[in-house]
């Protein structure tokens, strides 16, 4: 038996919903043609973030999947549009419509929302992004392609040092065309 709920209080595609007391947190649940995913626990009610708002209402059925959100991945996805739910946007023609029947079958579930690794499990920095700044490329071992953040307060020349990292990147890189 399906556990459901009611949702009681629904604004701007977050929906408050009670009798939901077993679901876990990152849940997919739906409702109708609704699809949400549970992103607040509370002692009497879920907060739900619904994907879409078609004729959802106060007081529809809601009902719990007991699964993440997953995708299909096999090789009739790869170059194709997909929704928020892994399925195609395109209109498929009846040859392709069965060809998709059975990739689904074949397919591996890839849950969309995994948890990032943890700092002991990256990979090291081995390729070094020089900045053109002595004291920063001597401190911070920036590596190539990693993304990192400029912290400070106001007025501390945060803009100034990320600008100069973009011209001296460039200045290096126009050096070495020629």
């Amino acid at each position: 038996m399906l556990e459901s709920g009611v949702i009681y209080n629904l604004k701007d595609g977050i929906g408050a919903i009670h009798g939901l007391s077993e679901v876990a947190f990152g849940e997919l649940v739906i409702s109708g043609s609704n699809a949400g995913i549970v992103l607040n626990l509370a002692d009497e009610s879920v907060s739900v973030a619904f994907f879409t708002e078609r004729e959802l209402k106060v007081e529809d059925i809601v009902f719990r999947t007991k699964t993440l959100p997953s995708m299909p991945i096999n090789s009739y996805v790869f170059g194709s549009a997909l929704n928020f739910l892994g399925q195609l946007e395109s209109e498929i023609s009846l040859s392709e419509g069965t060809y998709l029947l059975l990739s689904q079958i074949f397919s591996t579930l890839l849950v969309i929302d995994i948890k990032a690794p943890g700092i002991i499990e990256r990979q090291s920095v081995y390729e070094t992004l020089p900045t053109g700044i002595r004291i920063i490329d001597s401190l911070i071992p920036i590596g190539l392609g990693q993304r990192e953040l400029i912290i400070g307060d106001r007025k501390t020349g945060k803009t100034a040092i990320a600008l100069d990292m973009i011209v001296n990147q460039l200045r290096g890189s126009l050096l070495f065309k020629e």
